[in-house]
């Protein structure tokens, strides 16, 4: 109705109060009060005891004047919507079908604050939630300066410590210093979920970052990698696959380049794509079995699931026809043969 302090007179009916400005007329009252008049409530619809066609022929009005008056010089509360918050009424409906919204989300239990009181509660919760995630992280940051405090970092081995300097200091993502230290994302990741373990770096999954204690991070940028060369084994797998090999041959050596064992003039006539020369000169043999005067007998590949990759397909097609062109064979070892 929207005038304040102005007398109201309220209908009471079985499932809603009818609340009527008193200054209007006595024809526009008997207006509202047929409709808003109901005779049941179900779920949805409401069943009305009037039609709005009804209403207009009898008091020859036109649709849109009753619903102007309705609107101008009437709401409707919903008797049981009460807010659980302050108590107060929840929804005022000021023509049929906002009353029947209404009904359907008290009826479906969709509407049981005001917007006052859901928006403090709303608040609230934001509020509760930032106070728990902070509790957490300064929890977090605690152990991990008793764990500087306590020197946990000496426990690391080479690998480990370098993995802690690069991502530590240089505030760098894991997938970049796995590629640095040659691992895969699978061997950084264990690494990383170490660290994470031994407090020596905390987890922020609240803002999806790597904390760490700034003057510890200053310290690992100072003191630096312990290593300045990179290990010639590239993966943990790899080291596997040598030291099986040194159980059966005297003479294995990893990371061989081809270039190394094959005459080019052998294989000249081979050459016959743009890439092929380049790839030459650059690919390696995983390992190289030799006879005592270092004379390669055979090469071996350590088959990862990259080499099923189409263009890597197509590299080691090319590298193995090299290789039986001089007369050299291949053996092949997978993640199956290293199982013992």
């Amino acid at each position: 109705m929207g005038k304040s302090n102005m007398e109201v007179i309220s209908i009471e009916q079985k499932y809603t109060y009818v609340l009527i400005s008193g200054d209007t007329s006595d024809i526009n009252k008997e207006v509202i009060t047929k409709y808003w008049e109901i005779i049941s409530r179900n779920k949805q619809p409401l069943i009305f005891k009037y039609m709005v066609k009804d209403i207009v022929e009898e008091f020859g009005l036109k649709q849109q004047e009753i619903s102007k008056v309705v609107r101008e010089n009437s709401e409707v509360i919903i008797k049981d919507n009460v807010c659980v918050g302050c108590g107060k009424y929840i929804s005022v409906a000021r023509s049929r079908s906002e009353l029947i919204d209404d009904v359907r989300l008290f009826c479906n239990n969709e509407y049981k604050e005001c917007n006052r009181c859901r928006k403090i509660r709303e608040d609230e919760e934001i509020l509760n939630k930032e106070k728990e995630e902070e509790e957490k992280i300064a929890f977090l940051f605690e152990k991990h300066n008793e764990s500087i405090i306590n020197t946990r970092y000496e426990e690391l081995n080479d690998l480990e410590w370098n993995y802690l300097v690069r991502i530590g200091s240089q505030y760098t993502t894991p997938t970049q210093v796995a590629k640095k230290l040659g691992l895969s994302i699978k061997q950084g990741n264990k690494i990383l979920n170490k660290l994470f373990d031994m407090s020596l770096l905390v987890n922020n999954p609240y803002k999806q970052e790597i904390g760490i204690n700034d003057n510890f991070a200053n310290k690992l940028k100072d003191i630096g990698i312990k290593n300045k060369v990179k290990p010639i084994f590239g993966s943990e797998l790899a080291k596997k696959a040598f030291r099986q090999l040194k159980k059966k041959y005297l003479f294995v050596y990893p990371e061989i380049p081809v270039c190394a064992i094959i005459e080019k003039e052998n294989i000249d006539h081979l050459l016959t794509e743009s890439w092929h020369y380049n790839y030459f000169l650059t690919c390696r043999l995983d390992f190289v079995v030799t006879d005592r005067e270092g004379v390669p007998e055979f090469g071996v590949e350590f088959q990862g699931s990259y080499h099923t990759d189409g263009d890597q397909y197509k590299k080691d097609e090319f590298k193995e026809m090299l290789l039986n062109e001089v007369g050299l064979n291949i053996q092949k070892l997978t993640t199956e043969d290293l199982k013992v």
